[in-house]
């Protein structure tokens, strides 16, 4: 029975019933883009850190300090009750007779062992054509690595064991793999007893559980307690990168406030359009739902009948909005949002964006639906049977007496129905605070952004590709530090679209270490585990130097230079005298998080710089830096080229006034360059024309012409604006869109409601004119509720978002006003409608016409 009741109400109802599917798709699409912004960002975030880590396992543990076999330490461990799965890894380093065919993409250590191809997906390996590895003989390749080798190829392998001698092994290839992990190991082989033996091994785990990790691999070494080797050290390793993208970390005060407040948001937006809608379809079904309470219905039953009625709607609505939701808000608006940051991230679709989408979806209209319930729960039969709501209005309004006229009839009507009134202005309202958000943010970007587009029209330099692969030893030993060639300067300084020219040159030096240095170098050899880096600094304590490059700045650029970036907004740039006076000399180094096996070199403030390259010593001016010497440099130009992983340990600046007394030949590593006034186009076109083809080097050590500068810089800007608008509009358009609904739903409603009152008003003398002033008086209150939230919102965003990011902003928003505009516009067309609905009829027959 109820459900034939449910069916009768909807198809009674068709508008009703439309507007109340629509607003489920619009509250699907909302819901699923939203969180699909949300979902990929975080998976972006998790994916990245795993895939730079270049696995997914938990923690591991490595079997040197233990009694048992690693194939026994594996049982082990997989027993333990917080375990679900156990894999024995050995890496090792290695060399091969072709290594120029892996410098085309990043390789990692070398040679990894596995016991089972169930280990290859958490190193996020997919086999692309052949067979796991059967025997010790067999290996995997990375296609990339290897692109000219084939299934059945032998491959010579140099493998860096634990012992002193290196091991040759010669492999039959099986197969290859595609890795998505930023390094890749370039090979997959099986593992058997000679790696045992050979290679130190452990055990990588997942637990059931992300969380508590590290109190879940203590209860684990715990339980291997009793096979402990005495004296030797039982080593264990958590993946941090796994551990930093857990969502645990992410559980902070500040970004659960931000998340409720954006779910808060949408909501209470999609809320009032359904709300309103049932609120309305109450009214309307009011006498109806009385003759039901008459003959028995209880409100338990009346419950239902809204739920079914409401699941019905669902049924048909929620699959299309979901469908559009997925289209609109994953595969359109996802990738712009994740575009923002100006780098390709890593993201991936997952079902739990539906299931959020549409659980939130239905939890909105259910709630919006039952809500009116609860006025009718309140009334007895007979009032509910009159189809009379009881007026809120004081008594003494209603005894009050005023002069007749459209306006002050408008504004009787709106105070009837001040919940109405309430919900569609509430509506205007959000879409206008939103508009003004958006557009702030957006300029507020545009202005922080313009800030960090560099000093210079074009920066020119040159870089590896981002190539590291594993290339042989001796040629390690060649700096990165790479010149411009001499006739691209030539060409440059005589063109006629450059207006002035700088050039960053550097020199390589052999810089004593200090005694200070050589103390510190001693402590932490002390605590280093590896014996490769023991060896790598003890050459530096037997030669008493390390080598280090001194690159030189244009004078007048010197007071550029970064000293301080507590303040990321407003950075402290050096202002003092010492640097050029010709005894000065600044050491940048990055901050250091001792999270490396290295030590980060440096000279302290009030060392001397001495070195057999330099004509005298200097006296060290220290900088400690987020980023070393991109932070140090970051205004002057955008990004450093061929520079930043030669054999150099320790960098210094010098003015170029003193630099070219020490170095006059020194190469040049950047080129800086500004366009005479109208032909910043014309000069880069020039630059890209004059490296087109070009590089430096060749073979392991080629290097290509890189173009920055703040003419690039600019587009890639205009870029991430335009994808800032754009995901930010479209949330704001659909909200406004629900708005709108709102608004004209509410309107004709009404309407429809009060025609047989417009009608007696048109008999005692209102003429047409004036009913259609009072229907744009009453349809513009969201308009003027818009109105007032742009004034108090447009000072608010201005005075807030200029406080808390420095930077002066427009004080009125051009998009906010423009939906202002419309809302007044849609109010005009609205009344117009309603106009019409309320007149099309004869006098006589809205007379006689009842609800």
């Amino acid at each position: 029975m109820i459900f034939r009741l449910a069916r009768l109400q909807i198809k009674s109802h068709r508008l009703r019933t439309g507007f109340v599917a629509v607003a489920v798709v619009l509250t699907a699409v909302l819901y699923m883009t939203v969180i699909s912004f949300a979902y990929c960002a975080l998976d972006s975030v998790q994916l990245s850190k795993m895939l730079a880590s270049g696995s997914d396992f938990h923690a591991s543990i490595f079997d040197m300090g233990y009694s048992i076999s690693g194939e026994a330490l594996r049982e082990e461990i997989q027993s333990a009750p917080e375990v679900s799965e156990t894999f024995l890894v050995s890496s090792a380093p290695v060399h091969w007779e072709e290594p120029a065919e892996t410098n085309n993409v990043k390789q990692g250590i070398g040679v990894v062992f596995v016991d089972m191809e169930k280990a290859l997906p958490h190193f996020f390996m997919t086999l692309t054509a052949g067979r796991f590895p059967r025997t010790g003989e067999e290996i995997l390749l990375c296609r990339e690595a290897f692109p000219t080798h084939s299934i059945g190829d032998q491959v010579r392998f140099s493998i860096m064991s634990i012992s002193a001698e290196p091991l040759e092994r010669t492999y039959i290839v099986s197969g290859f793999y595609h890795s998505d992990a930023d390094v890749p190991p370039p090979a997959v082989a099986l593992y058997g007893e000679h790696v045992a033996e050979e290679l130190e091994l452990s055990v990588m785990m997942n637990f059931h559980s992300s969380f508590g990790i590290e109190q879940r691999l203590e209860a684990v070494t715990e339980r291997l307690s009793q096979w402990e080797v005495p004296g030797e050290e039982q080593r264990t390793q958590i993946n941090g990168a796994y551990v930093g993208a857990d969502l645990g970390n992410l559980l902070q005060p500040d970004i659960v406030l931000m998340m409720l407040l954006v779910i808060g948001v949408l909501f209470f937006a999609a809320f009032l359009l359904i709300y309103n809608v049932y609120s309305i379809a109450l009214t309307q079904d009011m006498r109806a739902f009385g003759l039901l309470k008459v003959i028995g219905m209880t409100h338990r039953q009346m419950k239902k009948l809204t739920l079914m009625q409401t699941g019905l709607i669902a049924c048909g609505a929620l699959p299309v909005g979901l469908l559009l939701g997925y289209f609109i808000g994953f595969r359109l608006l996802a990738p712009v949002f994740m575009s923002m940051s100006g780098e390709v991230l890593p993201y991936r679709f997952s079902p739990i964006i539906v299931l959020l989408s549409g659980g939130l979806t239905l939890f909105t209209l259910f709630f919006s639906a039952l809500r009116p319930l609860a006025r009718i729960k309140k009334m007895t039969p007979i009032q509910s049977v009159s189809a009379e709501l009881e007026s809120k209005a004081p008594k003494k309004e209603k005894r009050r007496e005023a002069p007749a006229s459209p306006r002050s009839l408008a504004m009787a009507g709106l105070r009837r129905s001040r919940g109405r009134m309430l919900v569609t202005s509430l509506s205007a309202v959000v879409s206008v605070l939103l508009f003004i958000l958006v557009g702030a943010f957006t300029e507020i970007d545009t202005m922080i952004g313009g800030k960090q587009l560099g000093m210079f029209d074009v920066e020119l330099g040159l870089w590896d590709g981002g190539r590291n692969g594993l290339i042989p030893e001796e040629l390690t030993k060649i700096s990165k530090f790479v010149a411009v060639e001499p006739d691209i300067l030539d060409s440059l300084a005589s063109s006629d679209n450059v207006e002035e020219t700088r050039l960053l040159r550097f020199q390589q030096i052999d810089a004593d270490i200090t005694p200070g240095l050589a103390e510190e170098i001693r402590d932490f050899m002390t605590g280093s585990e590896y014996d490769f880096v023991r060896k790598e600094y003890q050459h530096i304590l037997d030669t008493g130097s390390v080598k280090a490059a001194v690159l030189s700045l244009p004078d007048e650029l010197c007071r550029e230079i970064i000293v301080s970036q507590e303040d990321r907004l407003n950075p402290a740039y050096y202002d003092g005298e010492e640097l050029y006076d010709g005894r000065h000399v600044f050491c940048v180094s990055t901050e250091s998080d001792g999270l490396t096996a290295y030590l980060n070199l440096r000279l302290s403030s009030g060392d001397a710089l001495s070195s057999d390259n330099l004509s005298k010593d200097y006296r060290v001016i220290h900088l400690e830096l987020p980023s070393g010497l991109w932070t140090a440099l970051g205004k002057i130009c955008g990004r450093l080229t061929a520079n930043s992983a030669g054999v150099e340990e320790m960098f210094f600046l010098l003015p170029e006034s003193v630099f070219e007394r020490e170095f006059p030949n020194a190469p040049a590593f950047t080129v800086l360059v500004n366009a005479k006034e109208g032909r910043s186009d014309a000069l880069l076109e020039e630059v890209q024309a004059l490296i087109e083809g070009r590089g430096v080097g060749s073979g392991d050590t080629s290097f290509e012409y890189l173009v920055g500068g703040k003419l690039t810089n600019m587009k890639a800007l205009q870029e991430r604006l335009g994808a800032i608008q754009l995901t930010g509009y479209s949330l704001c358009g659909i909200i406004f869109l629900i708005g709108l609904l709102n608004m004209v739903n509410s309107a004709l409603t009404s309407t429809v409601l009060r025609r047989r009152e417009f009608a007696m008003l048109e008999t005692v003398g209102m003429t047409h004119a004036q009913l259609r002033r009072m229907l744009l008086y009453e349809n513009s209150v969201g308009g003027l509720f818009g109105l007032v939230a742009f004034t108090v919102g447009s000072a608010l965003s201005y005075a807030l978002l200029a406080q808390i990011f420095d930077v002066k902003v427009s004080a009125i928003s051009l998009p906010a006003a423009g939906i202002l505009v419309l809302l007044f516009v849609v109010g005009w067309v609205t009344a117009e409608l309603s106009f019409r609905a309320a007149t099309k009829a004869s006098l006589t027959e809205r007379v006689k016409w009842e609800e």
